[in-house]
Order: structure tokens, then C-alpha cells, then sequence
């Protein structure tokens, strides 16, 4: 909501139409919020606090997938837990994880 009345302030004092306004998807986190920070008092730490939101973010979802996943294959292959418990088939997962995110990483 902020957000779109900021944008909506921007289209007034620029004199453009809302239509006419091409900021969309990954633009809105990374142009249009920093935008509508620089504009407040005290713009430095208001900035600090949305970037580490933005981190934190993140992290929050890593954990969320890495959950579902762990659950998933727990509950679809019972076996799994008969064999080995819980802390060392989430180390496998991360270690496994680690490797394939490797791909990204290096050539």
C-alpha cells in the first residue's frame, strides 16, 4: 500500500500518468523502495533496516523450502527414519544441497 501511494506521489509531482509508470516486478524491491526511502528523514537507517528485511527474507525462505523438503521425503519414504535419524539425514540434505549448488557457482 505504502508503495503505491508513493508511486502515485511520484506520477502527481512528475505530471505523468499512472499508466504511463513502467515499474513492475523485481524493479519495485530495488528501484522504486530505495526511491521512496531517500525521500524520508533519517533515508540512511530506514535503508539498513530494508535491506537486512530484504536478507532475512531470504533466509526465512531457504528454511521454509529446506523444511518442506526434509518433511516431504520423511513422510513420503518411511524408511528413511527407520534407518538414520533425523539430524543426520538433514546433515545428507545440506551436504547434498551444498554440492548441487555448486553448479551455479563454478564453471
Amino acid at each position: 500500500m505504502v508503495l503505491f501511494s508513493f508511486l502515485g506521489h511520484v506520477s502527481h509531482t512528475l505530471d505523468i500518468s499512472i499508466d504511463d509508470m513502467e515499474i513492475e516486478g523485481i524493479e519495485l524491491a530495488f528501484v522504486a523502495y530505495p526511491a521512496m526511502l531517500s525521500m524520508l528523514p533519517g533515508s540512511n537507517i530506514w535503508a539498513v533496516i530494508f535491506f537486512v528485511m530484504l536478507v532475512v527474507i531470504g533466509i526465512d525462505s531457504i528454511f521454509a523450502t529446506f523444511d518442506f523438503v526434509m518433511s516431504f521425503l520423511l513422510s513420503e519414504y518411511p524408511i528413511i527414519a527407520k534407518k538414520i535419524s533425523k539430524e543426520k539425514f538433514s546433515l545428507l540434505l545440506v551436504l547434498a544441497n551444498f554440492v548441487f549448488g555448486l553448479i551455479f557457482c563454478l564453471r
